[in-house]
């Protein structure tokens, strides 16, 4: 995950706590960009409808080096 945290916040488009494996963006428009590309990320108006979209990365266990990568290089074409 360390070598993917550097990835992302690299790009200048996330915001991270130290440590945890989200990563918050407030480029709303990266969602629907990223699942044009085959990924999907977290996006959805918080706490009601009307508000702003809550956008982030989760990263789990279940991701290989592989998908991060692809995700870094997706992310890098935005």
């Amino acid at each position: 995950v360390a070598q993917a945290e550097r990835r992302l916040l690299g790009t200048g488009l996330f915001q991270q706590a130290p440590g945890y494996p989200v990563f918050y963006t407030r480029q709303h428009d990266l969602a629907p960009f990223l699942l044009e590309n085959g990924i999907f990320i977290y996006s959805f108006a918080y706490p009601t409808p009307a508000d702003a979209p809550n956008t982030r990365l989760v990263i789990n266990a279940l991701h290989e080096p592989t998908d991060i990568d692809h995700l870094a290089d997706v992310i890098a074409k935005f």
